[in-house]
């Protein structure tokens, strides 16, 4: 899962710190990532929806993002049929889906509309993600 390489973002994150709990190092992450991604576009007078519907292997997700209207909310449907992928619960997951939100102060709506291995459906939601965060801000070419 490489969001920076589909969202055409160069993003360099401190180390996480240790001896901390999943949530706080998603809290850690997302604001890191929410402050980043914000600085990003704070020149860009364009910056606007996304919308992206992405296969990693057999599954299909999609987003949708606004970063206009800064509403702040998060509708998040993974589909995941286990309780943990990677390690990482589920819940948490989508704890850091909904944070990024906030910290984004966007709109956005995760659906994974179908799928069979709980791996690949994250995947397609971190892609499709990029590919909304891409179109939302007008970035088409690599700088």
């Amino acid at each position: 899962m490489n969001f920076c390489k589909y969202a055409f973002l160069e993003i360099k994150m401190n180390p996480v710190p240790r001896n901390k709990t999943p949530r706080a190092i998603i809290k850690y992450a997302t604001e890191y990532l929410g402050k980043t991604m914000n600085l990003s576009i704070e020149n860009i007078s364009t910056v606007g929806i996304g919308y992206a519907s992405v296969p990693s292997d057999e599954s299909l997700a999609k987003v949708s993002l606004d970063l206009k209207n800064n509403c702040q909310y998060c509708n998040v449907e993974l589909g995941m049929k286990g309780r943990q992928i990677d390690g990482m619960q589920r819940e948490d997951l989508e704890y850091f889906f909904r944070l990024l939100s906030k910290n984004l102060k966007a709109c956005l709506h995760i659906k994974v509309e179908y799928g069979t291995y709980d791996k690949h459906k994250v995947d397609a939601v971190v892609k499709a993600l990029a590919v909304a965060w891409k179109q939302a801000t007008n970035r088409y070419e690599k700088k």
